[in-house]
């Protein structure tokens, strides 16, 4: 398994998605503004509906982006072959107010494709790679019938993870956000510390001093610069989708009675 070279060019095109969040969706504290959302049944990354009821898309497999507009024909463009500047000249070019979005100063790992060259990773990979986002949209969206308080899950665009948060305090408790108990739980396609796709379930705040309980068959704790239970991506493929979910679960309860301690 070696998807990193798709992962980190699909990582640079969902920023087009991302600026537009940004330039045209209601701000919120939280940044929720410019992340996105899996779509299941057609396997793609949205923007939220800004107040012209439009939407921007990319599917991860054909390299496609797609504008929905409220009252008119979708409007589509193929990045394959083409490059960022490209597809923001499409986008600025569409007679419907979007203007020119600017991508500069992303925390995302650089790539050539930041620096004008063309998008073409391998269709297999790109292909593996949605599935990826694809599971982890079912099996978070699992995880938060089990915990009712969840937030929504979001692909976030600054590390191309797929997450939940679980809120552990209220407001009245803790009303300092860096201070309130909650537990994260999500997938990410790889980064910085493991190349490959992997699940993380965290505490925060970290304990001062964690016991480390024993976690479900495959999943290891991370310890080097966070604190986290992990599965890596072939032990989550051995495990299958029940054997995430059980995880999950556990290393959500685990992580939630460390919260903090």
């Amino acid at each position: 398994m070696s998807v990193a070279e798709a992962r980190l060019q699909l990582h640079w095109a969902v920023q087009v998605l991302a600026r537009f969040g940004d330039a045209h969706v209601d701000a919120r504290p939280d940044f929720s503004h410019s992340a996105l959302t899996w779509d299941p049944a057609a396997r793609r990354f949205n923007t939220e509906a800004d107040a012209a009821g439009r939407r921007l898309q990319f599917d991860p497999v054909d390299l496609t982006f797609r504008l929905e507009r409220a009252g008119a024909e979708a409007a589509e463009f193929a990045l394959r072959g083409r490059t960022l500047t490209d597809a923001l000249g499409w986008l600025a070019a569409i007679p419907d107010n979007i203007g020119r979005l600017e991508i500069g100063g992303p925390d995302v790992p650089a790539h050539p494709v930041s620096r004008g060259a063309a998008f073409d990773p391998d269709p297999d990979d790109a292909a593996e790679l949605a599935t990826w986002f694809h599971s982890a949209h079912e099996a978070l969206t699992g995880l938060r019938g089990v915990w009712p308080s969840a937030s929504p899950v979001r692909c976030w665009p600054h590390h191309f993870d797929v997450a939940i948060l679980i809120p552990l305090d209220t407001p009245e408790v803790q009303p300092d956000p860096e201070k309130a108990r909650s537990v994260g739980a999500g997938m990410t396609p790889g980064d910085a510390t493991y190349p490959e796709p992997y699940w993380y379930v965290t505490p925060w705040p970290y304990p001062a001093r964690p016991d480390l309980p024993a976690l479900p068959a495959g999943a290891v704790w991370h310890t080097e610069g966070w604190l986290g239970a992990v599965l890596h991506g072939a032990d989550a493929m051995l495990a299958g989708p029940e054997g995430i979910a059980e995880y999950l679960a556990a290393a959500a309860e685990i992580c939630a009675g460390m919260a903090g301690r």
